[in-house]
């Protein structure tokens, strides 16, 4: 990676931490109060500030015009005060929904439906360039959030996906203010009157003191599960949240938690395509949406009420904002490992976010590098499945997810965990991954106690790695440090199948235990492992030192008499190292018994 393109890259990912804390800030501010003129213009000034533009405003729509509610940056009362047909200009094209609208230099752009009077109150700001996105929630249009430039060109896509994300919580802040004003009204005309609505009026009280519950578990940031948990609590029900796959996220339980039923994926599905809660068989879906984007489901283990079912739509209202905004974080994360990883590897200075998360790698110890290969023939991807499997080992043994770094390397993952449960750690997550694939390998590397030991860690990781793909069996894991040189002659052969291979001084050894059922190539390993010891390897096999005598012979008429002599020996015993990895045979030290008859 170029100096210029790592400078690209920081800089985006320093303005993305920008958008992070900016969205955060919004969500705190909604939970804490509901002053929604306050909210709005706080949001123009992030988005001019965000984007570095001259002037930020939110057009609402009454009727047929849309007209500047709040801004920031403007410098004439006229342009403050515009109001326009929907469908004109940027502003009532973008208020319409029609999509991102921008135009390099308003006055002169012939797609744009134009006004005298309009486009003279733009030649008196000053303004050239404009960017529009609508702000819809569970499909209601409010508006638009604009920004505008007194220089012409065009908008990057950096700067539209910023305006783009924030235009979403303001949309979620506009109609939760929209609703609150209106159940306050409603619930003011009740207390006047108390007649006899007293049911309804705690039904609207609820959806106030769920609003307020749910918008502090989005401003907390403790994840799907707080959010499930809390949801849970709020409509007093049992409930899962699901994937837009239909898979179990989370589970909030009030009572004792049901199996959720084979149907809820496809119940979900349903409430997705209609646009509504659906109910079958005592569950309650609804959809959480962005756009035509399916992101997940809240399922209700209850059949809920007509009049209950708004509190369950807007749970998945509030499920959607919470799944864009890990979504985001998690892209965040990834990059930041990603940039992390690519330094550590070329040898580059650490930045300071760098510098941080390493040290929050190792502050319990050195750390151990593991590289993880599929059969995939696209390459090793680090997918929700994935994901949930490293999950689950990690927290089967104790371990953090902030104490890992897994990140997708050309053909590999690569992964730096404690040193201790690695292992452990790995052995689980191997058996979680190989249920829905043909064949995955995991090869561990050397340790890591500062930034300088990865690369050569993850050279040594790489060529255990290569050495496994010779030995040719899935679902396994090698140290580099158990294989020591077997591994170079195994990477090597890896790379070209034609090179030299010490199997071959011993293929008369299996050929011979294949055809008459005995077991030589065992008995010269363990032979060899115990240093020549005939007693040690009658002991080890579990047989009368005799026997091992009668096969050394046999032996030696097979290989040849110089087979223990220097310098064959050392290839012979490369051989039956290999063999032994091959078989996927115990160790010498807790071999099984073998038969007393079989002899030779």
């Amino acid at each position: 990676m170029g100096d210029r393109e790592f400078s690209t890259r920081l800089g985006w990912l320093e303005h993305r931490n920008r958008v992070l804390d900016a969205v955060t800030a919004i969500a705190s501010l909604m939970a804490a109060n509901h002053d929604i003129d306050m909210v709005l213009d706080r949001i123009t000034s992030l988005t001019r500030d965000l984007t570095r533009s001259d002037l930020a405003y939110i057009s609402l729509n009454d009727a047929k015009e849309t007209f500047i509610q709040y801004s920031t940056g403007v410098r004439t009362r006229e342009y403050q005060q515009i109001r326009m047909p929907l469908g004109t200009g940027v502003l009532g094209k973008a208020a319409v929904g029609h999509g991102t609208v921008q135009t390099s230099d308003y006055l002169i752009d012939p797609a744009i439906i134009h006004l005298e009077v309009i486009d003279e109150i733009v030649r008196r700001e000053g303004v050239r360039a404009i960017l529009g996105v609508p702000i819809m929630v569970h499909g209601t249009l409010h508006g638009a959030l604009l920004i505008a430039n007194r220089r012409p060109g065009n908008f990057s896509p950096t700067i539209v996906d910023t305006v783009s994300t924030i235009a979403r919580h303001t949309a979620v802040a506009l109609d939760q203010s929209r609703r609150f004003r209106r159940v306050s009204a409603a619930l003011a005309g009740l207390r006047v009157s108390f007649d006899d609505s007293a049911e309804r009026l705690q039904a609207l009280q609820t959806v106030v003191d769920l609003d307020a519950l749910l918008s502090e578990s989005l401003a907390q940031r403790k994840g799907v599960e707080h959010f499930a948990q809390t949801a849970a609590k709020a409509l007093g029900a049992d409930l899962a949240i699901l994937d837009a796959q239909g898979s179990v996220v989370a589970r909030g339980t009030v009572h004792a938690m049901p199996d959720l039923p084979t149907f809820a994926a496809d119940v979900g599905r349903q409430a997705y395509i209609s646009g509504r809660p659906v109910i079958r068989n005592q569950l309650t879906a609804a959809a959480a949406t962005s756009n035509s984007e399916h992101l997940g489901t809240v399922a209700v283990f209850e059949a809920v009420p007509d009049q209950l079912l708004p509190r369950v739509t807007r749970t998945a209202v509030f499920l959607g904002i919470l799944l864009l905004f890990e979504r985001t974080q998690r892209g965040e994360e990834r990059q930041r490992d990603q940039a992390l990883l690519d330094d550590l590897l070329q040898g580059r200075r650490l930045t300071s976010s760098g510098s941080q998360r390493l040290d929050s790698l190792l502050l319990g110890g050195p750390a151990s590098v593991a590289v993880v290969q599929t059969d995939d023939a696209t390459g090793t991807h680090l997918d929700r499945a994935m994901r949930d499997a490293l999950t689950l080992s990690l927290r089967e043994h104790g371990v953090s997810s902030h104490q890992i770094l897994a990140v997708e390397h050309h053909d590999h993952l690569c992964i730096l965990l404690p040193r201790v449960p690695s292992e452990a750690v790995l052995q689980s997550f191997i058996a979680r991954s190989g249920s829905r694939t043909a064949q995955i390998q995991c090869a561990l590397g050397g340790e890591v106690a500062h930034g300088g030991d990865f690369a050569p860690a993850h050279a040594l990781a790489l060529t255990a790695m290569a050495a496994l793909q010779a030995l040719g069996p899935s679902h396994r894991i090698y140290r580099a440090d158990d294989l020591g040189s077997l591994g170079v002659i195994l990477a090597a052969q890896r790379d070209d199948p034609h090179a030299y291979s010490p199997l071959t001084e011993i293929q008369a050894l299996i050929s011979y235990d294949s055809k008459h059922g005995t077991e030589l190539t065992r008995t010269a390993w363990v032979y060899t492992e115990q240093r020549e010891n005939i007693k040690a390897t009658a002991q080890n096999l579990v047989v009368h030192e005799n026997t091992v005598r009668q096969r050394l012979a046999r032996i030696g008429d097979l290989l040849g008499s110089d087979w223990q002599e220097t310098p064959r020996s050392l290839d012979i015993q490369l051989g039956l190292r290999i063999w032994s990895l091959k078989s996927r045979g115990p160790s010498v030290e807790h071999s099984k018994p073998t038969s007393w008859s079989r002899t030779l």
